[in-house]
């Protein structure tokens, strides 16, 4: 039941991990200082209901994108034989 939800955050876990940080910092500066300040929602929510789901659609999207296309360049490249030693 569970193996679908942790296999997809497996597969773009790179991307989280280099998207995580750089998401948190401007969504915090950039959405949750100047407009939710004033309201009653605590940092760890803020961050559970808004930064998690973009920053999961956003690692989505660079690992579709991004990390698929240069994982198949790998595998190309890694199929042809080295270059010969003149």
């Amino acid at each position: 039941m569970l193996e679908k939800p942790f296999k997809f955050l497996g597969k773009i876990s790179y991307s989280v991990y280099l998207l995580h940080g750089v998401t948190f910092t401007l969504m915090q500066m950039h959405i949750f200082r100047p407009h939710l300040k004033g309201m009653n929602i605590a940092p760890a929510e803020f961050a559970l209901y808004f930064i998690a789901p973009t920053v999961i659609a956003l690692a989505w999207v660079t690992h579709k994108y991004f990390e698929q296309h240069f994982i198949g360049l790998g595998k190309q490249n890694s199929k042809q034989p080295p270059p010969s030693e003149t």
